[in-house]
């Protein structure tokens, strides 16, 4: 079931907002709702191909935001007002980037945070828009010794997500003899 033709994939980790996934569950979402409220759709192909692969994955609508939902309460109305299983921060960008280029799209991403997880305020102010510790962060999380432990916490999640995002990626990406 390999992917011969070209195909933009979003592929990372999202927060849960449903409260029944868990960190490393695996989100193939048929849709993505943007942060002004446009509804963008997966190549329905190749979001098939990628549940075959994975049965258990949630495949419920993803949500765009412009801002970490860093708080259960938080996730919890987000998850009530627009039915996303999942929030990212870049998926509804990359698919109206492919549709613009007239290219199918797929969405892969797992959990690195559940609906009932919170996100520090100063973690998330170490993080760049891109995801990456700030230069200044060692020095920060030293300012804030009691957020070790979360920071340590998270970054296990984030790895164990992209793992499960990884060897998804690698089964739609080989040939029909190694998917």
């Amino acid at each position: 079931t390999g992917l011969a033709n070209p195909l933009v994939i979003s592929a990372g980790v999202c927060g849960g907002l449903d409260p029944a996934l868990a960190p490393g569950d695996l989100v193939l979402p048929d849709s993505v709702l943007g942060p002004a409220g446009d509804l963008a759709n997966v190549t329905p192909a190749h979001h098939r191909a990628a549940a075959a692969l994975a049965p258990s994955a949630s495949t419920g609508r993803l949500i765009t935001t412009r801002e970490v939902i860093a708080t259960p309460a938080a996730k919890a109305a987000l998850f009530a007002r627009t039915g996303a299983v999942a929030a990212d921060m870049e998926s509804s960008v990359i698919l109206a980037a492919a549709a613009a280029a007239g290219l199918p799209s797929l969405v892969v991403r797992a959990v690195s945070d559940a609906a009932h997880d919170a996100l520090p305020p100063e973690l998330i102010r170490l993080l760049t828009p891109e995801g990456r510790l700030r230069v200044a962060g060692a020095v920060a999380l030293m300012a804030h010794p009691a957020i070790v432990p979360r920071a340590l916490e998270i970054r296990r999640a984030t790895r164990r997500a992209l793992a499960v995002v990884a060897r998804l990626l690698a089964a739609l990406t080989s040939g029909p003899d190694h998917a």
